[in-house]
Formats: C-alpha cells, structure tokens, sequence
C-alpha cells in the first residue's frame, strides 16, 4: 500500500469531532510538524491512516480511508443532500425499490448455470448487482447516521456485534 494526500479527509474530520491537530498527534504519538504536514499536502503512510482513523474513531474518515487503502465503500458526503437520518432513510427506500424493480429477472437468471447465462441474464445480473451496491452504499451512511446519535462510531458498533455474527456462523471465530 502506498502513502495517500489526506489532508481534506482528516481536517473534515477534525471539525466534526471538535479536536485540534495537537489533540490529534498526542493521539497517535506523532509530532504535531508531522500531522501538520499530513494535514498540508504531505502524503500519509498507511500506518499512519490507521493511527489517525483509530484516534479520531469517526466512522466517515474510516470509510474514506478504507476506501482510499483498500477500494472499500466510499463515505456518502453529498454538496446538495441533507445530511441526517430521515433524509438516509428516504433514500434507502429509494434506493430499495431501484433494486428490486430488477429483482425478478436476476433470480430466473441466478437459477441457470454460468455456461448458459446469455447477454440478457448477464444484464439482469449486472443490474441487479450494481442497484443492490447502491442500497448497500446507502445503508451504510443510514446506519452510520443512527450510531451518530447514539455517540456511537460504525467500528465500535462491529466490534460489538461481531460476536453475534460468530454465534450465527456468520463469521469465522
């Protein structure tokens, strides 16, 4: 992985969570001239972002860094939308019932084998996947939202639901 510009990302995060760049390199046992230059145009290592993402514990900068590191979902931050649950939660029934208009077509096509899918299962597929990734990305910042409420970081609600998750042989334990 390579050292990423993240000086936008970080300084929004700063302002949602009131904290200063000195609040910040006490943090993460960094020099506030390093966190400094992270926050100029100083690009940031890896270990570094995920010093910084631990020590602010904000869900929107975790998600841009997962995103900027791994390819991951990107955090939902729109110039035009409001910015709170209910507008979330519209958009997520939109977004919904975007997914299941092309539903039925995907399950008649995900019952054939792969060597026989043709150009119209294919389409159904990529459709069907493609509206389900933006409820999913949608979801996300909902649920982000709900925790906000709750002074709750998207991490800090995995962690506590993992186990439950484990118990569910959802996940390996």
């Amino acid at each position: 992985m390579k050292s990423t510009v993240v000086n936008k990302e970080v300084r929004a995060a700063l302002t949602r969570n009131n904290q200063s760049q000195k609040e910040l390199a006490r943090k993460t046992n960094r020099a506030v001239t390093t966190i400094s230059g992270y926050l100029n145009t100083e690009s940031t290592p890896p270990d570094a972002m995920l010093d910084i993402a631990e020590a602010m514990n904000d869900s929107v900068l975790s998600q841009d860094f997962s995103y900027m590191l791994l390819g991951q979902f990107p955090s939902m931050e729109s110039d035009v939308l409001e910015e709170n649950v209910h507008t979330y939660g519209i958009i997520q029934d939109y977004e919904e019932s975007e997914r299941e208009r092309y539903e039925e077509a995907a399950r008649m096509a995900l019952i054939k084998k792969k060597d026989h899918l043709d150009k119209d299962d294919k389409d159904a597929l990529w459709n069907y996947a493609m509206n389900y990734l933006d409820e999913i990305f949608v979801e996300m910042r909902h649920a982000i939202s709900i925790l906000n409420l709750l002074d709750m970081s998207l991490m800090q609600a995995i962690k506590k639901r993992r186990p439950l998750w484990v118990s569910k042989r959802y996940l390996k334990n």
